[in-house]
């Protein structure tokens, strides 16, 4: 069977008209009194399984912010209860109709971002209802119930696997679009972005201030409706999407607005105290849209803006990659996970910037030490990651050692007095072993790492069976 959905690629397509052969095998295959004993219940049913399932759907916390009772009585009751009637048509369907009918409400519920997994349990309860309904008699409108039951279980699944299919396709577009947005964004003047923000909340602090100073009622309004606070909500969240400073920031800017201003009472004693806090708060806000600023335009390349270093939001794709690559060609894979030994200490004695500097000269050994076909990341704090590709066990061992006796045996200057500190490292290491889940192999590395924090620190181990 040739499906000619055009649903996001020839990879997308083929799925789908591989469900659609099956389902029509099994169609095919149900005796038509199933059929029409099925479409009758149904008719019977879909009113009470719609109230059943969007019930559920309101209730559920991950859903019922995304869709309302207007809503739910406007349109959606209606289309559900369409779709229930179209599902279970007592003649055999049009098979490209029908899946192209579940593409299409997977596609609405991935606009409104219902969560899959939400839908998935409204699935349950259709089925739930229907199975009810059919063991309500031993035979029902001239069928088996227990035949029914099945034909009802069957085409809600199907029906359900084709609209997650296309919920997902659509999602993973989102995605992809707003990865382009940010981007492009970051293609363009972010100094200059940047400028104009500062300015923006310069300018609302400057209005709040000077109605303050004459005795007025502050007439800048709240920060979240400023000119800027619409930015940060619409372009903002879009350009710095995934950086734990955004939630900072709308805290903070809650508070300003849900606390400090309702307080703020011109001419009375405690409005110094306000606007002194009120000032602290909005030089944290600018500090830290400043700061990210400055991580959107380290990204040029991807890179961690201290150590230039690979940035760790990209390992997850690299690491899967590789280990799919590993998976279809055998070729072997490795992962090291290398952390600073005792870096607290390196900040006490020597200040931040000292730390800064032992964190670029690791770096720098790591990236000396492994070949320019591997890639090596800034994990977080003092520990990095390094995939070394097409690389067994025994040989990644022997890149382990030599980073880890390179660093142990030069002194690093700390300079200002303080003199030179010794450096060493603890480096775990696991190679891929066909868990197809990235994470897994992380894990090893991450557990081989602590194994040798444990052990002595200074040192490089294996990741054994399970983590042990």
């Amino acid at each position: 069977m040739e499906m000619q959905v055009r649903s996001g690629g020839a990879k997308a397509n083929a799925g789908y008209a591989a469900t659609a052969g099956e389902w029509k095998g099994f169609i095919d295959g149900v005796d038509p009194k199933v059929r029409q004993a099925a479409a009758r219940m149904a008719e019977e049913a879909a009113t009470h399984c719609v109230e059943v399932f969007y019930a559920a759907l309101l209730a559920h916390p991950d859903s019922r912010g995304l869709i309302s009772n207007e809503m739910v009585d406007s349109r959606l009751r209606h289309s559900l209860r369409g779709w229930l009637l179209d599902l279970f048509a007592a003649e055999a369907p049009d098979m490209e109709q029908l899946v192209a009918n579940q593409i299409r409400v997977g596609r609405v519920h991935a606009r409104i971002r219902v969560p899959v997994h939400a839908v998935l349990h409204g699935a349950r309860l259709l089925k739930r209802e229907l199975a009810l309904r059919a063991d309500g008699d031993g035979d029902v409108h001239g069928a088996p119930a227990a035949a029914i039951r099945q034909y009802c279980y069957v085409m809600i699944d199907l029906a359900v696997e084709v609209l997650s299919h296309s919920f997902g396709d659509d999602m993973q577009e989102a995605a992809e679009n707003d990865g382009i947005y940010q981007a492009m964004t970051i293609s363009q003047d972010m100094a200059l972005e940047r400028e104009t923000q500062r300015a923006a909340l310069l300018e609302w602090g400057q209005r709040l201030l000077f109605d303050i100073c004459r005795g007025l009622q502050p007439s800048c309004g709240r920060l979240a409706d400023s000119t800027f606070g619409l930015w940060l909500r619409h372009k903002g969240s879009l350009l710095f999407g995934g950086l734990g400073e955004m939630g900072k920031v709308n805290a903070l800017i809650d508070r300003v607005d849900g606390v400090l201003l309702p307080s703020l009472q011109p001419g009375e004693a405690a409005a110094g105290n306000v606007l002194h806090e009120l000032n602290s708060a909005l030089g944290d806000i600018g500090y830290l849209v400043d700061g990210m600023f400055g991580i959107l335009e380290s990204m040029e390349g991807g890179r961690d803006p201290l150590t230039r270093t690979l940035n760790r939001r990209f390992l997850s794709t690299i690491v899967g990659r590789e280990i799919g690559a590993a998976a279809r060609t055998g070729a072997p894979f490795s992962v090291l996970m290398v952390d600073v030994d005792h870096f607290k200490s390196v900040n006490d004695n020597g200040g931040h910037a000292a730390g800064d500097a032992v964190l670029r000269h690791v770096a720098d050994v790591l990236l000396q030490c492994t070949r320019s076909s591997d890639f090596v990341f800034r994990y977080g704090g003092e520990e990095f990651a390094v995939a070394l590709v097409e690389t067994p066990l025994a040989k990644a061992m022997e890149v382990a050692e030599q980073i880890r006796l390179r660093i142990a045996e030069t002194p690093f200057a700390l300079g200002r007095g303080i003199g030179d500190l010794r450096l060493t490292v603890s480096i775990g290491v696991a190679q891929f072993e066909g868990h197809p889940d990235y994470a897994v192999l992380l894990e090893a590395a991450d557990q081989a790492l602590y194994r040798a924090k444990r052990n002595g620190r200074n040192r490089c181990e294996v990741a054994t069976p399970h983590g042990r």
